[in-house]
């Protein structure tokens, strides 16, 4: 019988909430549904996310085990936050800024991503 993780997520979300900043989710796609615009390529839907997310350093255990290399600025968010896991094209919206995900981490490996851990770089303003 599958395991019930409701209560664990929704328990972490309540932690982010309570010591975390809002922030959003930030992925575009490719409508495939419309034609191609001219020129190629598809137009792009843009979906933004809120969610609590809390920011932080990398541990020296996560450096020192390879998990986090070279990043500065870590960010704890929810496993739910997304349809599907996280990638490195996603990105995250927080303080005016926008924030490429450049590493992701699962920091509750259990059949359901409760949590993540992603590092990020600052890629620009955002609009």
């Amino acid at each position: 019988m599958p395991t019930d993780y409701t209560p664990k997520l929704q328990a972490a979300k309540a932690k982010l909430q309570a010591k975390g900043m809002l922030m959003q989710f930030v992925r575009r796609t490719e409508d495939t549904s419309q034609m191609p615009e001219p020129g190629g390529g598809y137009p792009v839907i843009e979906t933004r996310t809120d969610f609590y997310g809390l920011k932080t350093s990398p541990t020296l255990a996560e450096v020192q085990m390879g998990l986090f290399g070279g990043e500065d600025l870590v960010v704890i968010m929810p496993g739910d936050v997304c349809e599907g896991r996280p990638d490195t094209t996603d990105k995250l919206a927080f303080q005016g800024k926008l924030w490429g995900i450049t590493t992701i981490r699962p920091a509750s490996p259990t059949e359901l991503d409760i949590i993540y851990k992603v590092a990020v770089k600052e890629v620009g303003d955002d609009a």
